[in-house]
């Protein structure tokens, strides 16, 4: 399965987080508006878009037939009669990971990534996938702080080092997510 994301204008949206919700698998949209999905069998699926400044999207029952190739085209609305400003207050804010490129080398040597929140949420998550979109660990703050940082080793839920790439980290506080990349190197 694959499309193309755009904005009411027509022009390419870059960055949307498209998931696959019955999988829980996500893809990002590239510079083109373009995603991509490996479907391995037939069915009905329903994808979730969303990006910051425009209204989330839900397609639901996108058919997939083995004989052929599912396109689709989604036309993403912005968000109206709100700021920029207030959005950032509303909303979650994910630093990046410092260092990026994270280098794991003979020392032990972890990534930091730090948050705020808009307000006190019981438990805050931060999720690692890699390009496939499959989570290698996940890290759980439950202090209650409307801020805090995480410090990923590296290593995946059985204590294993994951090899080199790109990776996403997702951090989910209430309702509310944020996404960023981070470059692992070893």
């Amino acid at each position: 399965m694959n499309g193309i994301v755009r904005d009411e204008d027509g022009q390419a949206l870059e960055g949307v987080k498209i998931t696959l919700g019955e999988h829980n698998l996500f893809t990002i949209s590239d510079l083109s508006g373009s995603f991509e999905f490996p479907i391995f069998s037939t069915g009905s699926y329903s994808l979730y878009l969303e990006k910051e400044g425009y209204q989330s999207t839900a397609i639901h029952n996108v058919s997939i037939t083995a004989e052929h190739t599912t396109e689709i085209e989604v036309d993403l609305e912005p968000l109206v009669g709100i700021t920029g400003e207030e959005i950032a207050l509303q909303e979650i804010k994910l630093a990046q990971n410092y260092p990026n490129p994270f280098i794991l080398s003979g020392k032990r040597q972890s990534t930091i990534v730090q948050y705020q929140l808009p307000a006190v949420v019981q438990s805050v998550e931060l999720e690692i996938f890699n390009l496939k979109g499959q989570k290698v660990r996940s890290l759980r703050n439950e202090n209650g702080d409307r801020q805090g940082q995480f410090s990923w080793d590296g290593q995946d839920f059985s204590g294993v080092e994951v090899g080199s790439g790109i990776y996403f980290y997702r951090l989910q506080a209430g309702h509310q997510t944020e996404m960023k990349r981070l470059i692992l190197l070893k």
